[in-house]
């Protein structure tokens, strides 16, 4: 199963990517599917203020972070 290790930023500091555990780049748009479809194991999506999907890290225990935390690729 898949899992996001990395984020990668545009110059604003918005996340715009991830690298998943298998070392592929997906973007935002496609990380929002791959978690929809359950292809992506321990995230969960949620809505910003601006009712844009955003992607959620499961932490256990019905707790969850958003993916901001991650290290930069």
């Amino acid at each position: 199963m898949l899992k996001i290790v990395k984020v990668l930023r545009d110059n604003e500091g918005n996340i715009i990517s991830f690298e998943l555990n298998n070392g592929e780049i997906v973007s935002k748009n496609e990380a929002v599917e791959m978690v929809k479809e359950g292809k992506i194991k321990g995230a969960i999506l949620g809505v910003d203020e601006y009712g844009h999907p955003t992607i959620h890290s499961v932490l256990g225990a019905n707790r969850f972070d958003d993916v901001e935390n991650l290290p930069e690729v």
